[in-house]
């Protein structure tokens, strides 16, 4: 570690052994390295299993849960037979704003999670050891089988605070456990943007292994504004990728359109823009969903997403704006089956080849379809 103008860069690297629990779940969600080539029929069923169990799970477990799925007339024996996914009881995610919902015992909590609250209130959601380990598992999958990256063939250059500063704040949370897959250095230490360091870095690079550029787009507009300020262009190696996480956020006033956005990271730092990919998570939702070269979003079989009308909560189908809801069957802690606040699209099929879901986020919702939504969902709440 070096020290430099007052703060210590950081860098970071755990070995990936962690003990995942050998379950049949585990092995053929996360084993198999053609999960984004199933037909539709194997994914299907794969759900179905799946999302059944985690069903009965929380239902068990989690009382709040089962009297809000018995308030819809729904329970383990109605979810025995047929299509089961759009029957599964779904929970907004502004409760998480406001309750505590678990499905595991408190002393078996490992992490607890919290939005970064730009809208008002912070969500909370308890991890325990199985959950975390299923998470970090997407990240893997991801980054392997839409990326193309193992482990061992890349560093991380973490535009965001380590683990141990990054706190409950799931955002840098989440970016920060890439220490536990690779080699890893953070450009934000005790609250300062390593600007110089992290440049300095770039500029001196020489090893073979893949540079991924990871952080938030407001840090790569300030990254670039530093750039232009100093004169400086880079030539980063061929297969350099930069991911962006986390959305502008608070920032949107000072947001820049995609397109714009790849342009000046290509122009300043020699990344091909193919290379430039987005990723989508929220606090609420234990998959990281990763894009491929297409700039497609790509779903993990044991995530099942669902665009919802506002108002109805019907499905709407694929290829029409709605409320994006899912169904996550990795989650142990609590019943990972949300109405999140983003509007997006359920899109079939990918130029890449990948089969399953792929989905674009378009919009938060504003104040009349969130009302809406909450509307319908009182009905259910009252009924509970």
């Amino acid at each position: 570690m070096s020290e430099t103008m007052g703060a210590t860069l950081k860098m970071s690297y755990a070995h990936p052994e962690r003990v995942i629990t050998p379950d049949a779940f585990d092995f053929n969600a996360y084993q198999d390295e053609t999960i984004f080539h199933w037909d539709e029929r194997r994914r299907t069923a794969f759900q179905q299993e799946y999302v059944r169990t985690a069903f009965a799970w929380h239902f068990e477990r989690c009382r709040d849960y089962r009297r809000y799925a018995e308030g819809q007339g729904i329970g383990p024996e109605a979810l025995r037979r047929g299509n089961i996914l759009n029957r599964v009881p779904q929970i907004p995610t502004i409760l998480f704003k406001s309750t505590e919902i678990l499905s595991v015992a408190r002393d078996d909590i490992a992490k607890t999670c919290e939005s970064s609250g730009t809208r008002g209130r912070v969500s909370r959601v308890f991890r325990d050891e199985v959950t975390l380990d299923r998470l970090l598992c997407s990240i893997i999958a991801g980054m392997k089988y839409i990326y193309d990256i193992d482990n061992d063939r890349a560093i991380v250059l973490n535009l965001g605070p380590s683990t141990e500063e990054a706190g409950d704040i799931w955002f840098s949370y989440v970016t920060s456990i890439a220490d536990l897959l690779y080699k890893t250095y953070y450009f934000v230490a005790e609250q300062k943007y390593l600007l110089p360091q992290l440049v300095d870095f770039l500029a001196e690079y020489r090893s073979e292994k893949t540079p991924i550029l990871l952080g938030a787009p407001i840090m790569f507009k300030h990254l670039l504004a530093y750039m232009e300020e100093k004169n400086l262009r880079l030539r980063m190696p061929l297969g350099a990728l930069v991911i962006t996480a986390g959305g502008w956020k608070k920032y949107s006033g000072e947001a820049i359109q995609r397109d714009r956005l790849e342009l000046l990271l290509s122009e300043r730092l020699g990344v091909r823009a193919e290379n430039v990919r987005d990723s989508f998570n929220q606090v609420e939702l234990n998959t990281v969903i990763f894009e491929c070269q297409h700039k497609r979003k790509h779903v993990p079989p044991w995530l099942k997403v669902i665009a919802r009308n506002p108002t109805t909560l019907m499905d709407v189908g694929e290829d029409r704006s709605g409320i994006l809801s899912y169904l996550d069957a990795s989650n142990v802690s609590y019943p990972c089956f949300i109405i999140s606040e983003d509007i997006g699209r359920v899109i079939g099929g990918c130029p890449c080849g990948r089969t399953g879901q792929v989905i674009e986020v378009e919009r938060r919702v504003n104040r009349v379809e969130s009302r809406g939504c909450a509307i319908k969902m009182d009905s259910y709440v009252a009924e509970a």
